[in-house]
């Protein structure tokens, strides 16, 4: 899914249970759960402009080595969709982007557990703060009567500054396009393809301290092997690559359902310095991937659904010296999601429940050459959701949900280790004239449930704000 289609259909995307309780924006077609910018002309036919706020925070000690304490990320988003004549319609969205990270355990890089293996840290635990705006255009085109032609672009750019030593600047820039097209074969029946080429890089600039001092930092190739060195060079990470995703949809009265899968291929290059270059090490990685929703009325009066979603993704990588050659770093990974629900909607009173069990296997195999550790173990997330929709009148529409969530992994990786997490969520849609207010409220809370450990804790909060307005 493009950024651009993030906030559609808050009312239940952000609860957990897309499946069964999907939100009033939401659809099951190949633009919205495939991403085919092709089919925006036909997913949604009217024009409306959306104003959000978004704010969530999380705090606690249930996390990772180099994760931080407090992570809180805003956002402010504007976006519109306007249909031109019968043939076009284009869809804007502008973001900026406030995002606070507190008391970072010495990483200074964006997504120190990114599956490549280098990452860069210094000696001291500090706060970041990143801004930056983002920018996602579509552009959807009826060529003939069945045959669709799309395309988007995505730019956006980050700048994190580091409050302690060694006061690094980091610069986040990526952008990223997509080329579609969509193919109606019957009524039914519909197939998409996507190619979706993007550019990403990470430079973290080090310069002399306020006190003179030149800055101490650690280059680390894989988690546990590292080369500390004294230096004012900025580093960049360099990586491009490209996805294609085929896609098919498929509706009648009683059933509707997505199935896309795809390749995507990522080229990496770590290296010190701007035109003069030393490099680190370079990283390739390889996807595949499939994803999948079905959805199965068995009434004629819709009044029962059931629904089945599964993704599937495989990835192998691995990372090489840049000099010598000899490798770094090689993995293997293996998910799998599968996820169930029921809905029933209440003769007797406007109300709409909903169960949904979702189960993720995730096999890992990493190779750390370096350091000699080979390591291989399965991580295991169940969630248990129920929720209702209730239509309290035309005019307003609520919405909650409640999640029980329990994950374990295998000692080797020891990351978070067993945990148990609880969240409930509430939502409110009001409806007038040609305007909807929707306000998304989210809290969840996570323990540790290993009894040979301290107890580690992790809360949140979610707080969605939105008006949109239909032309």
């Amino acid at each position: 899914m493009a950024f651009g289609q993030e906030t559609n259909g808050s009312l239940g995307q952000d609860q957990g249970m897309n499946l069964t309780l999907p939100g009033p924006d939401v659809r099951l077609d190949l633009y919205q759960f495939a991403g085919n910018m092709a089919w925006l002309k036909r997913s949604d036919r009217r024009n409306w402009s959306r104003y959000s706020l978004n704010s969530s925070g999380s705090h606690g000690d249930l996390k990772r080595y180099w994760d931080a304490d407090g992570v809180y990320l805003n956002r402010i988003i504007f976006s519109g969709q306007k249909h031109l004549e019968s043939s076009d319609v284009f869809y804007g969205q502008m973001q900026y982007n406030i995002n606070y990270f507190q008391r970072v355990n010495r990483s200074i890089e964006p997504e120190p557990y990114a599956l490549d293996p280098f990452v860069y840290t210094d000696s001291t635990p500090g706060d970041f703060l990143y801004r930056g705006p983002q920018v996602f255009v579509a552009y959807s085109r009826k060529i003939a009567p069945d045959f669709y032609l799309g395309a988007s672009i995505d730019y956006r750019i980050d700048r994190g500054l580091k409050d302690v030593f060694t006061r690094p600047e980091i610069i986040h820039r990526s952008i990223g396009a997509s080329f579609d097209l969509a193919y109606c074969l019957s009524d039914q029946i519909n197939i998409g393809l996507s190619l979706r080429p993007y550019d990403v890089r990470d430079i973290t600039k080090l310069v002399e301290q306020p006190n003179g001092q030149v800055p101490f930092v650690f280059r680390y190739r894989g988690e546990f092997r590292y080369i500390s060195l004294i230096s004012k060079a900025d580093r960049t990470a360099k990586y491009r690559g490209w996805e294609i995703r085929p896609s098919f949809s498929y509706k009648d009265k009683r059933n509707e359902g997505v199935l896309f899968g795809g390749y995507y291929y990522r080229w990496q290059e770590v290296f010190d310095g701007g035109a003069i270059r030393v490099r680190n090490g370079y990283y390739q990685a390889q996807h595949y991937f499939l994803n999948g929703t079905w959805r199965f009325f068995p009434d004629s009066r819709r009044r029962n659904l059931l629904a089945l979603g599964y993704y599937f993704r495989y990835i192998e990588d691995w990372a090489k010296e840049p000099v010598a050659g000899f490798m770094i770093d090689q993995d293997f990974y293996t998910l799998h999601q599968i996820r169930i629900g029921y809905a029933r909607n209440l003769s007797i009173l406007p109300l709409k429940l909903a169960t949904e069990i979702h189960y993720g296997y995730f096999n890992p195999r990493r190779n750390d050459y370096l350091a000699h550790r080979y390591r291989k173990g399965i991580i295991r997330n169940t969630e248990y959701n129920m929720g209702l929709d209730w239509q309290a009148g035309r005019a307003i529409q609520l919405r909650g949900a409640i999640a029980y969530q329990i994950y374990k992994e295998a000692p080797v990786w020891n990351y978070f280790h067993d945990y148990k997490g609880l969240s409930v969520s509430l939502a409110s849609a009001y409806t007038w004239n040609h305007f909807r207010l929707d306000i998304l409220t989210r809290w969840g809370a996570k323990n540790t449930i290993q009894s040979t450990q301290s107890v580690r804790s992790r809360s949140d909060l979610n707080i969605l704000l939105q008006l949109v307005h239909f032309y």
